[in-house]
């Protein structure tokens, strides 16, 4: 691969793309020139991560950032308060977190809105 080491998939919103999943399998093939893993990560609003995030995980995907136009609290060891989009944020963040291989950011886009 012509010592390509990191994919990030961005978008628009990538997790619209009906194909997404059989995309990320395809990526996760891919190997360095030392034969290591391309490290595969996806750029997202989050809108629909929850749904989607362990197919992704099970697919190859190794890093999630979610990009936010508006601040967040962070997560909370209940995840019981705030909306539903936070709640689904921080189980998907749970779940790429637990493997030390991936990780899920949050952003919050302080001050833009």
């Amino acid at each position: 691969m012509l010592g390509v080491e990191k994919i990030r998939v961005t978008g628009g919103e990538p997790l619209l793309r009906k194909d997404l999943g059989t995309l990320i399998e395809r990526l996760a093939r891919l190997r360095t020139p030392e034969g290591k893993d391309v490290e595969i990560a996806l750029t997202t609003n989050g809108s629909l991560l929850a749904a989607k995030a362990r197919p992704l995980r099970d697919a190859g995907l190794w890093r999630v950032t979610v990009s936010l136009d508006d601040a967040v609290m962070p997560c909370a060891a209940d995840n019981s308060s705030g909306s539903q989009v936070r709640r689904d944020l921080c189980v998907s963040s749970d779940l790429f977190n637990a493997d030390p291989a991936s990780k899920a950011m949050i952003w919050p886009a302080l001050g833009l809105n």
